[in-house]
């Protein structure tokens, strides 16, 4: 199953230092988040998988979203 759309905030557009696949991404993991339990479980392959990108660029995108507050990040 794939989204229809992604929803990014103004925020991430406007932001300096979020790059395009960050913006993404970002999409992605709240597409994920509201599918069923409130959190995204997807892995970094998986979102580079349905966003036709590298995992390493995930994981780069995923450390800015991080680190500007757009996303926290849990173990399982």
């Amino acid at each position: 199953m794939k989204p229809d759309f992604l929803i990014i905030p103004f925020q991430l557009v406007e932001h300096e230092k979020i790059q395009p696949l960050d913006r993404d991404v970002y999409g992605l993991i709240y597409w994920f988040e509201h599918l069923k339990d409130g959190y995204c479980k997807a892995g970094n392959k998986k979102i580079a998988e349905m966003l036709h990108a590298d995992p390493r660029s995930v994981q780069n995108a995923l450390s800015r979203l991080e680190k500007y507050g757009f996303i926290e990040r849990r173990s399982q």
